[in-house]
């Protein structure tokens, strides 16, 4: 009877042993320091400064994770029996592992981001770690990689410290816990990992640092790569891929058209738009004669898919898959097929490697001539950052190809490089301090002088071949880049106007007079703008974009979206910005017209209320499908249409054979 009033409730199981508490106790101790000493950092970060109040909410749900852990893993253990329990102590340790690891490498990620690890970056790194590694060396990574790899030794820490000869002898010997032991325990750690799971968020940008990381990567590879996705009814004017059918009316000239891609230019950053930076004073020049977008967007802030809606006033896909590279999958509705139709010359040069298929997609984009780093000389020039080398690279290149095609009309697109993270600026450089505190921010306004001094050097060679008078030069950034105004730094991750807004000029004096043009414009409105510009009549069809020549609606609609899966997307209604982060953060609201920084969020309040936001959210997310259901279904009807039933018809036979095993047909 005795015996009886020390056993745990149930039918002669213990429901909580010491042993159990020895095998769960330790890694869960350990994942709450962990966190705790995680997250206080990432809170310093941000915020500059310690806060308790911060850090103990940014820490809330990886504590609750952390108890529910031990009581989930203390009751297995305490009821497994022999094999029973080591593969519960096995899966107890691999789940502490997993946790740990990502923990730390998020953290790692967040030193270089601003941003949380996610399921999206690490299925990017994983189908391109060759491409990636050079983007994770430069952040000086290796003390980082190690930090994650002494997880591997905690968890086995864990594992020796249960089966060490003298507390084994010692669990033997504990006494079983009594009912009320066994009910207060599970009941205090249940209650305090629910108190703690149901915290609010912190306020500012410590808000997205209130999650748990590693399940909220589990959610997202769940919902990217086992449940089913939701299909939709795309309407007509939703089609990416309607036909254009255009024509250029007889006798009218065929002006050449040359399209910078200024690489990570956003517009606060060029004396264009703010006076005496003397980061752009080529361009500051230049723009007196030039048309200056007040307001032009990019659709995801990433290289490969700016280019494309650059390139093809149509939305890219939108997650991280260079989807638009698979050959033949784009719609042949792009500039350089447009031009092309016309008679046209088409090239495009940049002084980066191969990076995320960028032959593929220059193909898929129309161009007939394709240079990149491996294709140009490149002794003489240096490295700039982990992708390339200078620009200046493409200077001798670019002229040879434009004299080659002498006489007749060309579109010649360049790809800058040198102001992409890292910021690396040849040596042969005359550097300034532009005295800002961020080294890396002074690092960039030296790399856009560089870029800067390249194009004052494009457009003299143009000068010198009498080709400034019948060019079209278009100038544009392909995304924006962040240094920690909202928390976040480069671009792939920001969806404020430091990420989104870019730079935008026109300059063709003998055919457009100088000024601005006004209005929420996109990139989708460069094709369109070009096709204005060249006086193609548009017989059949319609972009998605507009005409920076024509006026659009004050309360214009513009999607846009960061390039992780699930992270972020921004919606402009003329100068109204709505920011949806998948829950990990608050809602934002700001009015460009009035707060051009992004620094006072208007969500929750007055007409911006719950319903307003859900609104928005359910047609952002509406959006994402529309667009991504497109291109899957473009990927599927080519695969589809390489695949046959029957033998197609041989216009020669080769055969050859490879010992007995291997016959080529």
């Amino acid at each position: 009877m005795q015996e009886a009033d020390h056993r745990s409730i149930g039918t002669g199981r213990q429901f909580l042993t010491a042993t159990g508490l020895a095998y769960a106790g330790p890694p869960a101790a350990y994942l709450l320091a962990l966190s705790a000493f995680l997250k206080t950092n990432q809170v310093i970060a941000t915020s500059g400064e310690f806060s308790v109040t911060s850090s103990l909410l940014a820490w809330a749900p990886d504590a609750a994770f952390a108890l529910f852990f031990l009581a989930i893993f203390t009751l297995a253990t305490s009821l497994a029996r022999s094999w029973g329990r080591l593969a519960v102590v096995a899966t107890m340790l691999l789940t502490a592992l997993y946790v740990a690891s990502l923990n730390v490498a998020s953290w790692g990620y967040f030193v270089s981001t601003g941003a949380n690890l996610s399921w999206s970056s690490i299925e990017y790194w994983l189908v391109n770690f060759e491409e990636a590694s050079g983007v994770i060396a430069s952040e000086g990574s290796g003390g980082k990689f190690v930090l994650v790899a002494s997880q591997v030794v905690g968890a086995l820490l864990f594992a020796i410290l249960a089966a060490l000869p003298i507390v084994r002898r010692r669990l033997k010997a504990a006494r079983p816990f009594g009912k009320k032991t066994v009910v207060g325990f599970y009941a205090m750690v249940s209650l305090v990992a629910t108190i703690f799971a149901v915290l609010p968020a912190a306020d500012g940008p410590a808000a997205s640092l209130c999650q748990n990381v590693p399940m909220n990567i589990l959610s997202d590879l769940i919902e990217d790569e086992i449940l089913p996705t939701e299909r939709v009814t795309i309407r007509a004017d939703e089609k990416l891929d309607s036909s254009l059918d255009l024509e250029i009316p007889e006798g009218q000239p065929r002006y050449n058209v040359v399209l910078i891609m200024f690489e990570s230019l956003r517009w606060k950053s060029s004396d264009v738009y703010v006076p005496d930076l003397e980061t752009t004073p080529f361009l500051a020049d230049l723009a007196k004669d030039s048309v200056v977008v007040e307001d032009e967007y990019t659709v995801v802030p990433h290289t490969t898919k700016a280019v494309t809606a650059i390139n093809c006033g149509i939305y890219p896909y939108l997650d991280t898959e260079p989807k638009e590279a698979s050959p033949g999958i784009l719609p042949r509705r792009c500039l350089a097929h447009i031009l092309k139709s016309q008679g046209y010359e088409t090239a495009f040069f940049q002084p980066a490697g191969n990076f995320e298929k960028r032959d593929r997609l220059v193909s898929n984009l129309g161009y007939d001539t394709y240079r990149g780093l491996n294709d140009m000389p490149q002794e003489g020039f240096e490295n700039t950052n982990y992708f390339g080398k200078e620009e200046k690279m493409m200077l001798g290149p670019s002229m040879d190809w434009v004299d080659s095609v002498k006489g007749r009309p060309f579109l010649l697109t360049y790809m800058t490089l040198c102001t992409h993270h890292n910021y690396v600026t040849p040596q042969s450089f005359a550097r300034r301090d532009f005295g800002v505190d961020d080294e890396d921010l002074n690092n960039y306004l030296n790399a856009v002088r560089y870029t800067d001094q390249f194009i004052s050097e494009v457009f003299d060679e143009f000068e010198k071949r009498g080709l400034m008078d019948n060019t079209i030069f278009i100038i544009v950034g392909d995304h924006g880049e962040a240094f920690g105004e909202h928390g976040r730094r480069q671009h792939d991750l920001v969806p404020w106007e430091e990420g989104l807004h870019s730079f935008s000029m026109l300059h063709a004096p003998w055919l457009l007079s100088p000024g601005t043009i006004e209005g929420t414009r996109s990139h989708l409105d460069i094709v369109p703008t070009v096709v204005d510009l060249l006086g193609f009549k548009v017989k059949k069809g319609d972009f998605l974009g507009t005409s920076l020549l024509k006026p659009v609606e004050p309360d214009r609609k513009l999607h846009m979206s960061c390039w992780f899966k699930r992270r972020c997307l921004a919606l402009r209604e003329g100068n109204l910005k709505t920011i949806y982060h998948f829950e990990q953060m608050p809602m934002e609201v700001y009015d460009n017209a009035l707060d051009p920084y992004d620094e006072h969020n208007l969500a929750y309040t007055g007409k911006y209320d719950q319903k307003f936001l859900d609104d928005r959210k359910e047609e952002m997310l509406r959006w994402t499908k529309v667009v991504n259901q497109q291109y899957d279904d473009w990927k599927d009807q080519l695969l589809s249409d390489a695949v046959t039933e029957s033998q197609p018809r041989l216009g020669k036979e080769l055969h050859a054979t490879w010992g007995d095993n291997v016959e080529l047909l």
